[in-house]
């Protein structure tokens, strides 16, 4: 269990483990209500983010 926690106590692994689980869970909710709001994301629009995310492109408000 040392080899994957590393210097972190385990009781610290296990709550950001949680924690991010929990935010990916509500990032899906709000991602579901969305698209139920203004409808499914487009190719593009999916495209876009997948470039935002890596890094390649800036999302609306960044500073350059």
């Amino acid at each position: 269990m040392r080899a994957i926690t590393g210097k972190r106590e385990f009781s610290a692994y296990v709550a950001e483990a949680v924690e991010h689980r929990l935010r990916s869970e509500l990032i899906a909710q709000d991602l579901e209500r969305h698209q139920e709001e203004h409808g499914k994301f487009t190719d593009e629009e999916r495209a876009w983010a997948d470039a935002v995310l890596a890094g390649e492109e800036r999302s609306p408000g960044e500073a350059a």
